[in-house]
């Protein structure tokens, strides 16, 4: 079984916190390799793969960060074989992760999937036929507030008439005095709901 360079550097991240064994068993190893040595073997031979060459997989999460975590883990594992301790990875702090380059894997898989799924709605009318049209429209409406955030634009827009009379005023009154507006229709609107 071969996997491309993005899944032997996911079959390496995954190596952080589980044994080289329930990694090829999550990976599906099992259906082609009959014994539990063939499949850490198999497991093994990636995370040295990946090990030795980091350049190749940095574009997939594969930061010295994580080979360190991996390796931590690994001999951690290594020193008391079967120990049920936590990993080195749950140990750590949260502060020592990259979480936005986590979170923009999380996000970019999502949209991803949601794109996948739509497209497979779009194809089959007994499919979409299932679908309410409240939950396409909670997706339209999350993708395009997303959308607009990215785009430095607002996802909402509030008119407000009044009427202030301005030429005896600095233009600090009247910035004092739109703000007092606001704040009054905000709390006028939350009275409504």
């Amino acid at each position: 079984m071969r996997f491309g360079p993005e899944k032997q550097a996911e079959i390496f991240k995954k190596l952080a916190y589980k044994s080289a064994y329930q990694v090829g068993l999550e990976f599906g190893l099992d259906k082609v390799y009959s014994t539990p040595k063939v499949i850490r073997d198999v497991v093994n031979g990636i995370r040295y793969t990946v090990r030795n060459n980091p350049d190749k997989y940095r574009d997939y999460g594969i930061t010295d960060e994580v080979i360190r975590i991996v390796d931590e883990a690994a001999k951690q594992r290594n020193v008391a074989p079967g120990a049920n301790k936590r990993s080195l990875a749950e140990q750590r702090d949260i502060e020592d992760v990259d979480i936005k380059h986590l979170m923009k894997n999380v996000r970019n898989k999502a949209f991803v999937l949601i794109d996948k799924k739509l497209d497979i709605l779009g194809k089959s009318r007994k499919k979409l036929e299932k679908v309410s049209f409240k939950e396409l429209g909670t997706v339209a409406g999350i993708s395009f507030d997303k959308m607009q955030i990215l785009n430095g634009e607002a996802t909402e827009h509030i008119a407000m008439k009044a009427k202030i009379d301005t030429k005896n005023m600095t233009p600090d009154e009247i910035l004092e005095k739109i703000s007092e507006l606001r704040q009054a229709n905000s709390e006028k609107n939350k009275d409504k709901k």
